[in-house]
């Protein structure tokens, strides 16, 4: 668990989550939920509201849901530059 903060926690609004959303890349791979960008920008204002309780929950009480634990990240080398590059 996170450790308490002095501060008050900040507050996510709508207009925060609906850039983020929209800023999303379409066709890449869900995670452990299944879910996928083209899915939360199809849930339209609906999903938006859902994201943002979902985010300001998690700010408040300092806990992520159980099954975030299984993501993986797995860096892939597409060719790009240097396979090691970090830039």
């Amino acid at each position: 668990m996170a450790e308490a903060v002095a501060e008050p926690a900040i507050r996510i609004e709508k207009e925060m989550v609906r850039e983020a959303v929209s800023k999303m890349k379409k066709a890449k791979a869900a995670g452990p939920s299944g879910v996928v960008a083209e899915m939360l920008k199809a849930a339209g204002e609906t999903g938006i509201e859902m994201i943002t309780n979902l985010t300001n929950q998690i700010v408040r009480e300092g806990v992520i849901p159980a099954d975030w634990d299984l993501s993986t990240i797995v860096n892939c080398y597409k060719n790009k530059g240097e396979a090691l590059d970090k830039g």
